[in-house]
């Protein structure tokens, strides 16, 4: 019987969707952690800052003529 361990199988995954898992796994341990946290406004910001092209987006979004905004969320 062949059997793989998870760091096994783990060690096959393309590192793009390995650094996508770790940015989900990231952000769900840190939404958590957060929970009565007097300090959870600079952390988010902090930890939304270290998303590639995050502050981009964010940035372009405020930069946004709200007549340019859809009316309804998809």
């Amino acid at each position: 019987m062949n059997v793989l361990s998870i760091h096994d199988k783990i060690n096959q995954l393309p590192p793009e969707l390995l650094t996508e898992i770790e940015d989900y796994v990231d952000f769900i341990l840190f939404k958590y952690a957060k929970q009565g946290n007097d300090k959870s406004g600079f952390e988010e910001t902090q930890y939304l800052s270290s998303i590639p092209k995050m502050k981009d987006s964010i940035v372009e979004g405020m930069n946004t003529p709200i007549e340019e905004c859809d009316k309804e969320l998809d």
